[in-house]
């Protein structure tokens, strides 16, 4: 746990989302090919450092023993422990040199230990766990906030090859930006929520097989809160036989009325119409 200014709410890095607010709230920014340590002592952050990623995993050793030493110099202010954030968004590195940098870094700090490790390895999970860690601890705000729907769309409109099933982060990936705008808004956002429909059925068209139940399940969850029942639950047979965590929320959703039913189709009634006159 580390303490915040706000001394009240304590925060733990143990979550990708929230080591990744607490890093945007240090650095001004969540960083790209980097790789960051932040220090742990007594419930709170002792010390912080950010390195480009590339030097560290050309010569793992070398460079772990360079940040341990900058991180321990003062053995009264050492950390008990340290978080790890290897963001490599881009994924310009192999998992094997990510593990050498692990246990280059566990060497390197000895008897300090690696409390946790997060590797951030595409562009779509980190904004999106990052957004619900803001959602908790608005105190670590700033300026910039990601767009739900920008985010889901950067995930399906990935190229058909570097689509891959993200098995215990499915719900993560496009239920969770679905959630808030499908279901916790009485006045939803429906141009954002047409414009990821867009981008959704694009994806059905094109993604790999395995991937296609989870795409089917945000659909199906968008079309049954446009009113559409019916034609949410003929969408669903198209993946009945996954068991997606999407795929399994939507068959609970189409199984009983939305909890804003009335007042979803009386306002996508009003966007369709008000678009329809333009």
């Amino acid at each position: 746990m580390t303490e915040t200014a706000h001394g009240t709410n304590p925060l733990s890095i143990v979550e990708l989302g929230d080591a990744l607010a607490l890093t945007q709230h240090t650095f001004g920014r969540v960083p790209e090919d980097s790789l960051v340590l932040i220090g742990l002592r007594d419930g709170t952050t002792q010390g912080h450092l950010r390195v480009d990623l590339d030097p560290i995993a050309s010569m793992p050793e070398a460079y772990a023993e360079q940040v341990a030493t900058w991180l321990t110099a003062d053995p009264e202010k050492a950390p008990e422990g340290i978080c790890v954030i290897v963001c490599d968004q881009q994924h310009n590195h192999a998992e094997e040199t990510l593990d050498r940098i692990s246990i280059a870094l566990s060497s390197a700090f000895g008897e300090i230990p690696i409390a946790v490790e997060h590797r951030l390895t595409d562009e779509v999970r980190g904004p999106i766990a990052l957004r619900k860690a803001l959602t908790r601890h608005p105190y670590l705000q700033i300026d910039q906030k990601p767009d739900p729907a920008e985010e889901a769309a950067a995930w399906v409109n990935q190229p058909r090859q570097e689509i891959s099933y993200p098995d215990k982060a499915s719900v993560d990936y496009l239920l969770t930006p679905l959630i808030p705008m499908l279901l916790d808004a009485e006045e939803p956002d429906w141009p954002a929520i047409t414009e990821l429909e867009h981008q959704i059925d694009d994806a059905v068209a094109r993604c790999a097989p395995h991937v296609k139940p989870l795409v089917i399940g945000a659909k199906t969850l968008i079309v049954h809160a446009q009113g559409q029942g019916t034609l949410a639950a003929e969408i669903l047979t198209h993946a009945e036989d996954s068991d997606s965590p999407v795929v399994e929320f939507a068959r609970r959703m189409t199984a009983t009325i939305h909890p804003f039913a009335q007042t979803y189709a009386t306002s996508h009634a009003r966007f369709r119409k008000e678009n329809r006159s333009q």
